[in-house]
């Protein structure tokens, strides 16, 4: 758990840095959206009517649900990239490393194939896929928590993850000989 939260920080802020194009076209919108609302608001508050919050919110969710969706992908696509080549080239990412742990098939030392990274990394990030249907995502929302503390109570100490891909986290042996 812990090496899954330096890792996703750092891939946090990357899938942050390039959300920033949507995240400044959001607040432009939501802005405009506020003042049309205020302007409502106040022509109601005039006329004695109440002003028609559904076509507001329809309009807000329009505005903030690409901002979700592309924030996600983009971190889905972080996770996978930087996920599969430390894993493949490194046997660990950055976050196991600091930890002093890496990863391994279950059968056989040795580097990964891909296969297995793939397996991997989708159980363990395929969540962020489902964010363009926000009822999914919030279902589903709870999903990476469930994984990475799985290891607590399972005999084998794995994640959801790791019993997919039939690998295992195990001590790196160059921090244990130190």
């Amino acid at each position: 758990m812990g090496a899954y939260a330096i890792d996703s920080v750092l891939i946090g802020g990357i899938g942050l840095l390039a959300a920033i194009p949507q995240y400044v076209r959001m607040q432009a919108g939501l802005l405009d959206l506020m003042r049309r609302f205020d302007s409502e608001v106040s022509r109601a508050g005039n006329t004695g009517t109440a002003p028609d919050v559904d076509t507001y919110l329809r309009s807000y969710m329009d505005l903030v649900l690409p901002m979700v969706t592309w924030t996600a992908l983009a971190t889905f696509v972080a996770w996978m990239v930087y996920g599969s080549l430390m894993l493949r080239f490194k046997g660990a990412t950055l976050g196991k490393m600091a930890l002093g742990i890496s990863v391994r098939l279950r059968e056989r030392p040795g580097r990964m194939p891909w296969s297995a990274i793939v397996v991997r990394l989708l159980v363990q990030q395929g969540v962020l896929l489902t964010a363009a249907l926000p009822l999914l995502y919030l279902v589903l929302s709870w999903f990476p928590y469930l994984d990475n503390l799985y290891p607590l109570w399972d005999r084998r100490r794995q994640a959801i993850h790791d019993k997919a891909a039939k690998t295992n986290v195990v001590l790196d042996r160059q921090i244990a000989a130190r």
